[in-house]
């Protein structure tokens, strides 16, 4: 499975052109300058890749994998605020 998510010509962060931005953070901090969001951290993209992973079905060993986490419990915690999510749309 992680062959297919990985894509060696292409960048995660790119501008319209697909040239890769050189300093991810500082375009990250200006969308959110720009768009008025506060309270928000660049590592906080990875508990919202999780919850997304899980909600979507990936299975938590694989979203573990994806994420690089070395223990399943760090995995399980960054995913649980997704299901208490889910459970309230229920």
């Amino acid at each position: 499975m992680l062959e297919v998510l990985v894509h060696r010509d292409t960048y995660l962060f790119q501008n319209a052109n697909g040239k890769a931005f050189r300093d991810v953070k500082r375009s990250f901090h200006t969308a959110l300058k720009r768009t008025g969001i506060s309270d928000f951290k660049f590592h906080d993209l990875r508990h919202t890749a999780a919850s997304h992973m899980v909600m979507a079905g990936v299975d938590i060993f694989t979203a573990q994998e994806i994420l690089g986490h070395k223990s399943i419990e760090t995995t399980r915690k960054r995913s649980r605020r997704s299901s208490v999510g889910r459970a309230a749309d229920s």
